[in-house]
């Protein structure tokens, strides 16, 4: 009914919904006001409920944190869990999720993050999911145990973490900006490029993954060119001289298909 509304589609649900008394008309009426005010922010969100985002709208906003952090990143996800609603996300989950969000906008490698978890499963000893009814302490000795984990970490950070999360944090993030909110930690941007740090964002939109922009920022940033304290352009027969190409085999490859040089 609010669907068709918002969207001046007549229907015979509209019609006897209006019809029933005056106080469903203005209703009906109010909640068309507030979507147009919204509409931009609402059309980029089509995956979120719409009412859910024009309750949000209506009410007080929780200004996001201002530091980052494992817990500023449990803070940021106990505001959304909160405003959004998420009932299928559990405390223990929100705090998982937490935690690979941090390592992720850390500028920690997948590999690294990998790492430390196995690292912390096996020492904690931590029970692993198997099947759908039967779990197994983490060995990490396992092969199964251990592809287990890490299809786990990869789907909670392209998934959950990239996707779910982020459309939540961007669509919270715009409400807040658009009711007059200092932001002064671009949170959506950091998931996006997975790094607050400003130079591998800056190196990621010339067109280099995250993965070598670590490589690049790490080895070789002083083949970057900067303009007004931004990075914007790079000078490429330097850059490709400078690769130790034995030594870094995959990555002068990578930057080889991307840049179209010949591959070794």
């Amino acid at each position: 009914m609010f669907y068709h509304e918002t969207m001046s589609i007549d229907s015979l649900l509209k019609n006897n919904f209006i019809n029933t008394n005056q106080n469903n008309k203005d209703k009906l009426q109010e909640y068309k006001n507030n979507y147009t005010t919204i509409k931009d922010i609402v059309a980029k969100n089509i995956n979120i409920d719409i009412q859910t985002q024009i309750k949000i709208f209506n009410n007080n906003l929780t200004p996001m944190p201002n530091e980052i952090s494992h817990k500023a990143c449990l803070e940021l996800l106990k505001i959304i869990h909160t405003k959004y609603n998420l009932k299928n996300i559990t405390e223990p989950q929100l705090s998982y999720y937490a935690l690979m969000m941090y390592k992720w906008i850390d500028s920690q490698s997948l590999h690294e993050i990998i790492n430390s978890s196995i690292t912390y499963y096996e020492y904690n000893n931590k029970p692993i999911k198997i099947e759908y009814n039967k779990d197994e302490n983490f060995n990490k000795n396992n092969p199964l145990h251990v592809n287990i984990l890490i299809e786990n970490i990869i789907n909670c950070i392209e998934k959950t973490i990239k996707f779910d999360l982020k459309n939540y944090i961007s669509n919270y993030q715009e409400f807040l900006t658009f009711k007059g909110y200092q932001i002064n930690l671009d949170w959506a941007s950091f998931i996006e490029y997975g790094s607050s740090n400003k130079t591998l964002i800056e190196l990621q939109e010339l067109g280099f993954s995250r993965n070598i922009a670590n490589f690049l920022k790490k080895y070789h940033l002083d083949k970057f060119l900067n303009t007004n304290d931004v990075i914007d352009d790079f000078n490429e027969i330097d850059l490709k001289n400078s690769i130790d190409k034995k030594q870094h085999k995959n990555e002068y490859n990578e930057i080889a298909d991307f840049l179209n040089w010949e591959k070794i």
